[in-house]
């Protein structure tokens, strides 16, 4: 088992979305990898499914096949999301040579937790938002 999963255990709960997000009949299969993998930290779930998709699915599924894109980053912001895990080891190896330099450039938005070889894992970073004003 990764490191990253035994550390997401022992992190804060909140929601978790795992990243080479699979996509298409051939590949969705793959989410429940993560399902499986998740019964070392028992966090909650962004994708990771069996034999059934929540409603939104078919929105999100293109838009979180972008990540780390502006508009993947702000639906996890949106969702709650907190962790992110992203296996560099399965996506095509000239693309993760690119993707891990990226996301360490994405400080406002992405903290690196741990940066393994094979396996990241990644705190969603919340923008502030104004407090709403109060009158009388």
């Amino acid at each position: 088992v990764n490191r990253v999963y035994r550390h997401l255990a022992i992190l804060p709960e909140a929601p978790v979305a795992e990243f080479q997000f699979y996509q298409g009949p051939d590949e969705r299969h793959r989410q429940t990898e993560y399902m499986l993998m998740s019964t070392f930290h028992w966090q909650p779930l962004l994708n990771g499914y069996s034999d059934h998709f929540p409603d939104d699915y078919v929105t999100a599924e293109p838009v979180l096949t972008t990540f780390p894109s502006q508009e993947a980053i702000v639906m996890l912001q949106d969702r709650g999301i907190r962790w992110v895990v992203v296996h560099f080891n399965r996506y095509p190896a000239d693309y993760a040579r690119k993707l891990r330099p990226l996301m360490r450039t994405m400080g406002t938005q992405l903290r690196v937790v741990i940066d393994d070889t094979e396996v990241g894992l990644y705190e969603v970073i919340f923008p502030m938002r104004p407090a709403a004003l109060r009158l009388p």
